[in-house]
């Protein structure tokens, strides 16, 4: 978001396709499902955090640290997330 405010409104797209984002492709080639790509996984957020309530487990109460891999940090996949259906009592 940061990128697209500062430097150019319409080239930090999550489906945009140029040769320096490599995700789906770029020029003539590109694949033109990324489109669906976009909104199947935007509509999917949605009815999670419509329907669900999340936390970390309580031996994660904190928020977990970064892992580095290749030049990337990333949220540590291995940290137990709970989840229950909104509406439904415990």
């Amino acid at each position: 978001m940061r990128k697209r405010e500062a430097i150019d409104t319409h080239r930090y797209h999550f489906a945009s396709a140029s040769d320096d984002m490599l995700h789906f492709g770029g020029g003539n080639h590109a694949c033109p499902g990324r489109f669906l790509a976009q909104e199947s996984l935007k509509l999917m957020f949605v009815y999670l955090l419509t329907n669900y309530d999340f936390k970390l487990a309580e031996e994660h109460a904190k928020a977990p640290k970064l892992v580095a891999r290749n030049l990337i940090a990333m949220p540590n996949m291995g940290v137990p997330i709970l989840f229950k259906e909104r509406g439904l009592s415990t």
